[in-house]
């Protein structure tokens, strides 16, 4: 097979999901883990994301300058020793976070064509995202 992806091996094709990690902001190989087990799912600009302290991820795009801090109040659910579970949000918790910078995606094309009527259009967006650093969780 013509895939040329590594380390892992699947039906004799080789493939890794680092790609897809890193454009998500997940989890990068050999990267140091974290040292606690605790983490939080936070709702982020319509999204849910499973976050840990000292994380970098890219969520969609917050105000801010670079060095600002962020605080998110939307904890659904706090794990780790003692899990704590929201309904719908945990009251009291909220997550902050410093605002590295901000990005945005690949181009993605928008081609538009009706035949034999000489209309084209052709069109590009790029989404604007917001890296961040995630802090201590505050309970």
């Amino acid at each position: 097979m013509l895939c040329d992806f590594t380390p892992s091996v699947v039906d004799g094709c080789r493939f890794t999901l680092a790609p897809v990690r890193r454009r998500l902001g997940g989890p990068q190989p050999g990267a140091p883990q974290a040292e606690s087990s605790m983490f939080a799912i936070v709702e982020i600009g319509g999204k849910q994301f499973r976050l840990s302290s000292g994380q970098k991820l890219y969520v969609p795009y917050q105000g801010g300058e670079a060095g600002s801090t962020l605080t998110f109040d939307n904890v659904l659910f706090l794990g780790g020793d003692s899990p704590k579970v929201g309904a719908p949000h945990v009251k009291g918790a909220s997550v902050p976070a410093t605002v590295l910078g901000h990005v945005k995606s690949d181009k993605v094309i928008v081609f538009k064509k009706k035949r034999r009527k000489r209309y084209k259009v052709l069109k590009g967006h790029r989404q604007d995202y917001t890296q961040i650093e995630i802090g201590d969780f505050k309970v």
